[in-house]
């Protein structure tokens, strides 16, 4: 397979394995950060019309903060074969699971919100080493 693909260089090197390994003091500090959230003022009235509702917000930082289980989701993650692969200078973190059945196909999944025009194509490069495939993101 060609080095390039679509305006993205493969660096030649192999995906590498992955695993999800928060330290304790990282999640320490994030709880740290979330209880020292300085909260604005809401307008009367308003809900989502100026922006997210601070209620909302605030339920949600108190479930980061005390009850979301951080260890049991990077747990749940890791049950995934999860690699990097560089392309194009990038690293891409991507999962790549054996497909089920007569035909299967890999399908790519990204968040396309962290992916701008040069990531778009680094993945793209990096999902069309495949011979064939199905997009769900609608990126590719």
């Amino acid at each position: 397979m060609p080095n390039s693909t679509r305006g993205a260089e493969w660096d030649g090197a192999a995906a590498r394995p992955f695993t999800i390994a928060i330290p304790d003091s990282t999640l320490d500090d994030l709880r740290e950060r979330l209880s020292r959230t300085r909260w604005p003022d809401q307008v009367d009235g308003a809900t989502w019309e100026y922006g997210t509702d601070l209620a909302y917000l605030r339920e949600l930082c108190a479930y980061w903060r005390d009850r979301y289980d951080w260890r049991a989701q990077e747990a749940a993650l890791n049950g995934f074969r999860q690699f990097t692969a560089r392309v194009d200078g990038i690293d891409l973190h991507f999962i790549h699971e054996p497909g089920e059945g007569p035909n299967p196909r890999p399908l790519p999944g990204t968040d396309e919100a962290k992916f701008a025009d040069r990531r778009a194509a680094c993945c793209r490069a990096l999902i069309l080493r495949y011979e064939r495939w199905e997009s769900c993101a609608g990126i590719f």
